[in-house]
Formats: C-alpha cells, sequence, structure tokens
C-alpha cells in the first residue's frame, strides 16, 4: 500500500499532472487540474480545489504512515505552488473554496476535502519545520473552513420555522447558499446519499471533518442531525447499491459521538457489512476472486470507520507519532498492555487516547487534557511495549487498536 501511495504521491506532484492558469478578473497565475465544465461562459475547470486539496492530503498520509518525511520535503515547494489556486481564488466575501475557477461556489465533497488537504498540509509544514508557511496554511485553512462548518445548521438559520422540511444546504456559492432538496423516500436517488456523506469526510472516513464538527457542535446537534435527517428523511441508507460508501460514513460518525448506543453502532455495522457482501460490487469482486464460498472482507476504503469502532471499544488509539513510521498495533485486554511497532532515527513525541492511566512507557509520561497522553520516545527500531492500569471490568480478550491520524484541532 505505502508503494502505490508512493508513486500516487510523486506523479501528482509532477510538472506534467499541471496546467498553468489564470485567473480571470486579477491575471494572476496559478497551476490547477480538473475536468473542464463548459455549462457557463468561458470554459473552466471543475471541482479544482478538489485535485490540489487531494494531493496535499495523500502526501500527509504517505508521509505519516511510512515515517519518509524526505519526499514530503522535497515536494513541498510543489505543494505551496498548488496552494496558490486556494488563495487566490478566495476572498472574505465568500469564506470558502471555490469548485470552479471563475465562479465562487464550493460545497458537499470539495469543502471537506480541501479542509483535510489544508490540516495535511499544515501537518506537513510542522514537521519539516517549515514556521512561516504553516501560518499562511493555517490562515488559509481558517479562511476556507467555515462553508464546511455552518452547512449543517444553515437551513434551520435561514428557515428557523422549519417551514421546509425538505431543505438542506451542501455548501455556498457567492450569490446564495446551495440548497439541497430531500424528497420523500420513494424517490430518493442514490447520489443524495453520498451528498448528505460527505458532509462528513471525503472518500473513506478521514478524522479531521469528524473532529471539527464534534468540537464545534453540541453532541446534542449532532445526534439530533443522525436522528431526524439521516435517520428519518434518508431511511434507505444502510442498503445502498452504488453509494456503498455512504453507510459506513454515517456509522462512523455516530462512531464519533461518545452518548451514542454502541449496540446500535454495532447493529448497523453488521447490517452495512452483510448488504455489502451480497448486493454490491465489493461483493462481487471478492466472489469472483475467491469463489462464491470465499471469505468477503470489508472493503479497505472502509478502514477508517473500521479503525473508529475498534478505537471506540477500549478508549485506547494513537492520534500522533510523526515523525516516526508506524507498523502494526495489538492491544491484549487482559494485561493492559499496548504493543506497537515504530521506526524513528531521533527521539519524537507518541500521542494517544486512553481512558486508562499509563503505568510504564519507553519515555517521560505527560498526561494531556481529553483523555490523552503525551510519551517523550526516544530513537526506536521496533516493538514498543506501553502499560494501562487494569480493573476487574476488563475483558479477556486481544484487539487491534483503532488508529485515527492526528486531528489539528485540540479535543480528541
Amino acid at each position: 500500500v505505502l508503494q502505490v501511495g508512493r508513486h500516487a504521491v510523486t506523479l501528482s506532484s509532477g510538472a506534467n499532472y499541471w496546467l498553468p492558469r489564470r485567473e480571470r478578473h486579477s491575471g494572476k497565475e496559478y497551476l490547477a487540474n480538473g475536468w473542464v465544465d463548459v455549462s457557463s461562459g468561458k470554459v473552466m475547470l471543475g471541482d479544482a480545489n478538489t485535485m490540489c486539496a487531494t494531493v496535499f492530503y495523500g502526501q500527509y498520509l504517505y508521509s505519516k504512515y511510512s515515517g519518509d518525511w524526505k519526499l514530503a520535503e522535497k515536494n513541498f515547494p510543489r505543494l505551496l505552488d498548488l496552494m496558490r489556486y486556494l488563495e487566490i481564488v478566495n476572498d472574505w466575501a465568500v469564506p470558502s473554496t471555490s469548485a470552479r475557477e471563475n465562479t465562487r461556489f464550493g460545497g458537499i465533497d470539495m469543502d471537506t476535502i480541501t479542509y483535510l488537504g489544508l490540516c495535511g498540509l499544515e501537518k506537513i509544514a510542522t514537521q519539516l519545520g517549515r514556521e512561516s508557511d504553516r501560518g499562511r496554511i493555517m490562515y488559509l485553512r481558517m479562511k476556507t473552513c467555515w462553508s464546511g462548518f455552518l452547512r449543517m445548521n444553515f437551513a434551520r438559520w435561514i428557515d428557523p420555522q422549519g417551514t421546509y422540511p425538505w431543505m438542506t444546504i451542501h455548501g455556498f456559492a457567492e450569490n446564495e447558499p446551495g440548497i439541497f432538496r430531500i424528497p420523500p423516500p420513494e424517490k430518493q436517488q442514490e447520489g443524495m446519499f453520498g451528498h448528505a456523506a460527505t458532509v462528513f469526510s471525503w472518500i473513506g472516513d478521514q478524522p479531521e471533518m469528524f473532529q471539527a464538527l464534534n468540537d464545534i457542535y453540541p453532541e446534542a446537534f449532532l445526534v439530533n442531525y443522525q436522528t431526524e435527517l439521516i435517520e428519518k428523511k434518508l431511511p434507505g441508507w444502510r442498503k445502498q447499491e452504488y453509494w456503498v460508501e455512504a453507510p459506513h460514513v454515517f456509522i462512523a460518525a455516530r462512531a464519533w459521538l461518545p452518548g451514542w448506543p454502541q449496540r446500535e453502532v454495532a447493529r448497523d455495522y453488521e447490517l452495512w457489512l452483510t448488504h455489502i457482501r451480497n448486493h454490491s460490487i465489493w461483493g462481487e469482486e471478492c466472489r469472483w476472486k475467491n469463489g462464491v464460498d470465499g471469505e468477503v472482507p470489508p472493503p479497505s476504503w472502509a478502514a477508517g470507520m473500521l479503525a473508529v469502532l475498534q478505537g471506540r471499544e477500549d478508549g485506547i488509539y494513537l492520534i500522533d507519532w510523526e515523525p516516526a513510521e508506524l507498523g502494526s498495533a495489538t492491544y491484549d485486554r487482559r494485561s493492559g498492555v499496548l504493543q506497537v511497532e515504530l521506526d524513528s532515527e531521533k527521539p519524537f513525541s507518541l500521542l494517544l487516547h486512553s481512558p486508562r492511566e499509563i503505568i510504564s512507557a519507553p519515555g517521560k509520561i505527560t498526561p494531556e487534557p481529553n483523555s490523552c497522553y503525551k510519551i517523550d520516545m526516544p530513537k526506536v527500531s521496533g516493538l514498543v511495549k506501553i502499560a494501562f492500569r487494569i480493573g476487574s471490568d476488563d475483558g479477556n480478550s486481544s484487539g487491534s487498536v483503532g488508529r485515527k491520524p492526528g486531528s489539528v484541532s485540540g479535543k480528541r
């Protein structure tokens, strides 16, 4: 997987992938890519914000899990060049990213991946010690993120009486919000499930937007969003033929909520897994490769959801381990010992979440807010053991640790 990731990151950062363009009004130059949109006036590229942000986030994930920050350092000048599109097409009048070159419009998955991409780029700048660039990236992230945050509640702001209960907002343009009408269940098309899911994450289940929404909104609001909008107005979300990505995003979003019942999360997971095994392209491909009676494992693009579910069981998961390379991680509930494969040529800080006190670790242990611990790790190459205080209510089994890549926001 890391070899494929390195190839993809190298290819997408190359000069041949990007087109030199000029902003229509100011004439400023930038690089961009995207599909060709001929729907309005002069030909322009579509989803250009998604294209550059995907490269940011892909580089971040590759470096985070591989420990290869030299490639990030090599590609960093190009990443800053690609960020120019986001800087040039934005202003404070419309605090969002633009999915089109010549008009200000963003929403759905485009706003989400742009936020994720800038979070990742900020983390890269931090690891490389580029403080000036980190400030520039942070400023842009804060300038463009509010359209992604506010769309969940904006329909109630413009319609406080609930006169139009079918109305949701998926994004914003320079002249109006992007209004999305939810039809009755019998007339719903599969695409709308994907639109609702990408409010929380892009392709997969990335943690940064989940965490940001949990930081901004009260838990009661997010619970109500799930019960009133997703459950009642999109009742068929658990069984999707095409948008099979949508159900696991909703499951992950519920697993992020501390008060959501574990039995309901587990039930929805089993319903979803049974459905994709029997009624999806993924299931058909697995049966074709492994035989009619062969195993159909959870798809790789649901790995983020699986990490959230597993991390929820014990509340023990890794958050940040940069610049180390991360291998496997297992937690034995009987002994209360976490074993992690880490490789780093220099000392680093390991940040993890645990509701239990850490009683031994290879370095100094510092309690952090929100049930987190920081461990000052020495140079390591191999298996690291961390022990937790256990009680009589602990189970007797072992399980893999749900890993959530670090969130830029403070609460975890």
